[in-house]
């Protein structure tokens, strides 16, 4: 979409000017996802990677599958028999993959259970170590340990 008035920027590129560019320094989590159910865990995560314009490194995206318990016969799996909580996961890690410098995540811990939801944490808190820069929507505000070393890295 065009804007009418006013501009935005990411990291000093304009979104507009240099979309491409700029979608390529963000790692988004949307609320709702829309996997296509026919296609592996494993073929969603390749399609989306290579459409980042970032390389993933492979060694960074299997920390993260380890961090959240995804494995490799999960990714070998359909999409359609994943639970609510597994789709999450993918989810997760199809956003923080190609290490990129901004994370923009809508409710990333909807849909896992409380032992996952500490494993993000401390995952997201791994991130901010990184020195990546994370936004993140929830109406859920733990009071986790894992949540308070969020904080604290920010």
């Amino acid at each position: 979409m065009r804007p009418t008035s006013g501009g935005a920027s990411v990291f000093g590129a304009d979104c507009h000017d240099a979309g491409l560019r700029v979608r390529s320094q963000i790692g988004y989590l949307p609320g709702e996802l829309g996997f296509h159910g026919d296609m592996t865990g494993a073929a969603t995560l390749d399609l989306l990677g290579k459409l980042t314009g970032r390389p993933i490194d492979t060694v960074w995206r299997q920390k993260v599958l380890d961090s959240l318990e995804l494995a490799a016969s999960d990714l070998g799996r359909q999409i359609r028999d994943y639970s609510t909580g597994m789709k999450r996961k993918l989810g997760i890690v199809q956003a923080l993959q190609s290490d990129a410098p901004l994370l923009i995540l809508d409710e990333p811990t909807e849909g896992l259970d409380p032992l996952m939801q500490d494993a993000f944490y401390d995952l997201l808190a791994n991130v901010r170590r990184r020195g990546r820069t994370v936004f993140m929507s929830s109406h859920v505000l733990p009071g986790s340990r894992a949540h308070l070393r969020i904080a604290s890295a920010c």
